[in-house]
């Protein structure tokens, strides 16, 4: 278990990483050809949705385990907008969207 939970780790911080390398290149993306661009688009929204599944599958696992739960936390949902900051309305949204995407394989497949 701990060998799977380190690599995992470590390619999410190669994603991270690649994400960040990314940014940085694409500041100059007005002097690629147009074709580059798309072609840069294309990717970055497969992998978009590659993260969106990825984040899924955590959070309904995070929820089912109930280990972010802290002292004044009422939901999953209340916990999760404290970690991300991001208020409770787009931490619902998020949740909800993570159960369809888990629940439902073929909603997953379409936003692959």
């Amino acid at each position: 278990m701990f060998e799977t939970t380190v690599a995992v780790v470590e390619v999410a911080a190669r994603v991270r990483d690649a994400t960040s390398s990314l940014a940085v290149v694409a500041r100059d993306s007005r002097a690629w050809t147009g074709a580059d661009r798309a072609s840069v688009l294309a990717v970055v929204r497969a992998s978009e949705a590659a993260l969106a599944e990825a984040r899924a599958h955590l959070l309904v696992a995070d929820r089912d385990a109930g280990d972010s739960l802290r002292p004044g936390d009422r939901s999953f949902e209340a916990a999760h907008a404290r970690v991300t900051r991001s208020g409770l309305g787009e931490a619902s949204r998020v949740v909800r969207q993570a159960d369809a995407l888990v629940s439902m394989g073929t909603v997953a497949a379409g936003v692959r």
